[in-house]
This record gives C-alpha cells, structure tokens and sequence, in this order.
C-alpha cells in the first residue's frame, strides 16, 4: 500500500477511534407509525442539574444503577453533555458500592490519570499532564471529560480507573517508561524505537500520519525489544503487551483485514477487563462493580455493528453468572446539534454535526422526541413488541440498539465538547 493511501486510512481511521460508529443509513421512508407510538408511550423526561437526576428518566436511571453490578454507558463521542450525564451516573453509583470506572484508554494511560488525580490537584493536574503531547488521551483532553476524570478519580470520589483499551497516541511515553525500567544493557532497542516514535511523532505534525508508530512500527521492532528484554517482568511486560497488542491492531487495519483488527481490539478490551476484575476480587471484593463508559459499538449487550462479541457483551454475561445484572445506556446528541471531532491532520478537535440520530433507521425515536428537555426512552417493553411480531418495520440497526440497551438517552440541545479555539 503506498504511503498516501496509508496515510489517508490512518488518518480516516484515527477519526473513527473518537467517534460512535453509526451503521450505514436504510432507505429512507417515513417511519411506521405503530412503532413511534410504541417510543412515545416508553418515554421518559430527564433533567441533570447540581447533583442530581431529576425527572422520571433521572429516577429510572438512578434505580437501575443501583441495583446492577455493571453499568454500561455506549456514548456518541464528542457531546458535551455526555461526560456530564455520566458524572452523575457516576454520583448514583458510589455510595451504591461501585469502586471502579472502566474506560476507552490504555491500561498504562489509566495509570497515569489515577496518579494525577492522586495529586489532590483537580483539573490542573490534568492540564499539566496533556500539556506534553506524548501523554494525549483519547477523548480525555476535551474540557468536560478531563473535568469527569479530575472528579471520578479524585481522593474524595475514590474511583479507581480501569483502563481496557490500547493507545493510539501513547507510544512516546510508555517506551520511555520503558528505558527507564530495563537494564542499561537493553537500552539500545529501546532507544532505536523511541527514535522511530519521535520521527513518526514529527512527521504527524508535518501532516504525514502514515508513520505513527503505532500504526507503522514492524514486528522486527518489537522482536528486538524482546531480544534485548528476554524476561520482562511487572511494569515492563505490560509496557511491552500494550504498545505491541496496539502496533498489532492498527497493523491489521492498516492492510485491510478490518475484521482481524476489530476482533484483536474486542479481546484485549475484554481480557483487560477480567485481569482488574480479577485483581480487584483478590483485593477482596466479592463481586466487584463497575460504570464502564464506551463508544456505543463496545458496549453492546450482543452482537455489535462490527460483528464482535465485545466488552458489554461480557459485561453481561458475568453479571448473569453472578445472579445479577448489568444496565446498558446508550447516550447521544440531539437532532440539529453538534459534537466534537479530532482531525488528526491539525492536531485539532472540530466542531461537527451529531451523527447518530440524523440515521435513517433513528427516526421512529427522532419523531417521539419530547419537544424539549432530553429524552430517556425505556426500551425493555419495546422488545416484548418485536417479539411477539407486534412491531414488524423495525429496521435491523435500530432493533439491535433497542436488544442491546436498556435504555436510549437523548441529550437535545448537544453541543460540542471543546472550548473556543481550543486544541488537545
């Protein structure tokens, strides 16, 4: 593949990391009537001001997280309001006995926001960290959600960060992690791949995102990282898994075998996943429990739009074998709104239209909006419907989210979650 069409991949590929994946649109007609009657009659009003969820959507939600091991939030990525909804999901939960927050970083990213947090410092903590590049986030520089972690991971909060995911933009950073923990002997391969980071880093910058090491590094870099660190143990080892299981990935997707990739991403989420659900049991928790806040693809009870068996899949599943249960959130912006969206090429987040309800197969919930507020629609009772072939023009993506969520949280009036001007 040549370097421009993998530098546009990449670059396409990068924008779709920081999004919700939406389905391709169904053809447009008007929605059936029996099934925006059935939305209209599930709806619920929902307020979150202060410290509190109001209306009769807000004590929906506050009920639920209550009683469910797992709360699993699928956001639209870039909406303001979102890492402010889930502040208060957040709020609901802890006194409820939840003690942890899985989230769409790097097990090694999520380590260094606890340990900022840890600082008793706040929002500085995290300016100060993001001020380095190397130590950019998905998702987690933008104003509100660097304010959500601040809060969540804060001493007084006390959630401790689970991160499940791998790192796109922390390479830099974890191999020079890394120098720092093997032998002086071993140094050599790690400072040749931290010279290939800095050079894929400074060609990003010149706009040439097809050298990122973490969608370019070989795997003879990593053999010789391996060679030159036969036995790595504690810090080293998962370093050395992170930036690999990454580099493997974005590789996969690189040369067209999307599936693979997507497959790859699935299992390492889910395989972080039990290792801290695991780590926290032997800390003696019994039954640990945890608000997990994804893009809307990962956190699907089954099947999602890329055909994976994914985090909230297992989510599920182990809750079920705990005689409990989890609830999932699926959370967007309103009609005519807007979120942000991360151009790789300026290094920027841009303000750009809401995605998921301008869908084809959104409009029966686009018609039963409340005509202001933000909207909770109760999708439970809607599967009875489909079930029992009482609703039959159901489109395919929307029958997956209505099977796949508990509940679908409008949030009407969005807006983008950057501030003027405002870059990573």
């Amino acid at each position: 593949m040549s370097s421009i069409r993998s530098a546009a991949r990449i670059a396409a590929f990068i924008s779709l990391l920081l999004l919700a994946a939406a389905d391709a649109p169904v053809s447009a007609q008007a929605p059936d009537t029996a099934l925006v009657a059935a939305f209209v009659a599930n709806r619920l009003a929902l307020t979150f001001e202060g410290d509190s969820l109001g209306g009769e959507g807000g004590a929906l939600l506050a009920r639920e997280v209550a009683v469910s091991q797992f709360t699993v939030v699928g956001e639209e990525h870039g909406v303001w309001e979102v890492p402010v909804l889930v502040r208060h999901l957040l709020a609901v939960a802890r006194p409820a006995g939840y003690r942890h927050f899985a989230i769409e970083v790097s097990p090694l990213n999520a380590e260094l926001a606890q340990d900022a947090a840890r600082t008793g410092r706040g929002r500085a903590a995290y300016d100060e960290l993001f001020a380095d590049t190397m130590h950019w986030m998905a998702f987690y520089t933008m104003p509100p959600e660097t304010d959500l972690l601040a809060w969540a991971a804060s001493p007084d909060t006390g959630y401790d960060l689970w991160g499940l995911d791998y790192d796109v933009f922390g390479d830099r950073s974890a191999l020079r992690r890394l120098q720092a923990l093997v032998p002086e002997a071993s140094n050599d391969a790690v400072t040749k791949a931290i010279a290939l980071a800095d050079s894929g880093w400074a060609a990003l910058r010149r706009g040439d995102p097809s050298r990122i090491f973490s969608f370019s590094a070989p795997e003879s870099v990593f053999a010789e990282l391996r060679a030159a660190i036969p036995s790595p143990d504690g810090d080293a080892a998962r370093i050395l898994e992170v930036l690999e299981t990454t580099a493997s990935i974005n590789r996969d997707f690189v040369t067209g075998r999307n599936y693979e990739s997507n497959l790859k991403r699935s299992s390492n989420l889910k395989a972080n996943f039990l290792r801290y659900y695991r780590a926290a049991q032997e800390q003696g928790e019994a039954m640990p429990r945890a608000v997990l806040k994804f893009g809307a693809f990962h956190a699907e009870r089954g099947l999602n739009g890329v055909r994976q068996y994914d985090v909230g899949w297992l989510a599920a599943a182990l809750a079920e074998m705990n005689g409990s249960r989890s609830f999932h959130v699926l959370v967007m912006g309103g009609p005519d709104t807007q979120r942000a969206q991360f151009d790789v090429m300026s290094l920027a987040y841009r303000p750009q239209p809401v995605e998921m309800i301008a869908e084809e197969w959104m409009q029966a919930p686009r018609a039963a909006l409340l005509e202001s507020g933000y909207t909770v629609y109760d999708l439970r009772p809607i599967r009875a419907l489909i079930q029992d072939r009482k609703l039959r023009n159901v489109p395919a993506p929307l029958e997956r989210a209505i099977f796949g969520f508990d509940v679908m949280v409008v949030l009407r009036g969005s807006r983008p979650a950057l501030e003027e001007a405002a870059q990573p």
